[in-house]
């Protein structure tokens, strides 16, 4: 594939942020495949771990317990949006 080297390294950069190779990286844009990069992955990790917290929350503190359940909702639709991207 021709590509000028601004367009390469742009490229490069984005396949590394992403943790692909620049193959994988140009298969999964062009066959409209989850390209996800490090930062929303970790952002993913972290908002898994807080729900588990929260869980946890919910099942010790039967008092507020309706409070972590939508809590948890909320958190559940945000990580489904984030697995979308």
């Amino acid at each position: 594939m021709r590509m000028s080297p601004n367009e390469r390294s742009t490229i490069a950069r984005k396949a590394q942020e992403c943790n692909l190779s620049m193959s994988e990286y140009l298969r999964r844009c062009a066959l409209g495949r989850m390209v996800s990069s490090r930062s929303n992955q970790e952002a993913l990790k972290e908002l898994r771990r807080q729900g588990g917290l929260i869980k946890h929350l919910a099942s010790t503190d039967r008092q507020n317990a309706h409070e972590y359940r939508d809590a948890l909702n909320l958190l559940q639709e945000t990580i489904l949006r984030f697995d979308r991207c």
